[in-house]
């Protein structure tokens, strides 16, 4: 019950829809997918965090989020953003050194 009474919190006090809940976390993703990847769809799988790609070097896989939405929900937003593009230097930069 407290999540759906914090949601709308979340959104007015400007807190990155990524935080506010899975769907708009999916969203933000699709929308970053098909600006890197024009002419393959993203599209809603079958879970929330689940993303399903169509057309292209793309076709046919599916695209997990659970990770990046957990990582995200824990680290800085410059550290989310960082991951979420993709950035080679995050590795080193987002404290995951190895």
């Amino acid at each position: 019950m407290k999540r759906f009474v914090l949601a709308p919190f979340l959104l007015l006090t400007g807190i990155p829809s990524a935080f506010a809940d899975e769907a708009g976390f999916r969203i933000e993703m699709i929308a970053a997918f098909e600006k890197a990847h024009p002419g393959v769809a993203f599209v809603p799988g079958d879970e929330a965090l689940v993303v399903n790609a169509k057309g292209g070097d793309w076709d046919g896989r599916i695209i997990n989020l659970h990770r990046i939405y957990l990582y995200c929900q824990n680290a800085a937003a410059d550290d989310c953003d960082m991951v979420k593009r993709g950035d080679d230097n995050c590795h080193h930069q987002c404290g995951n050194a190895g």
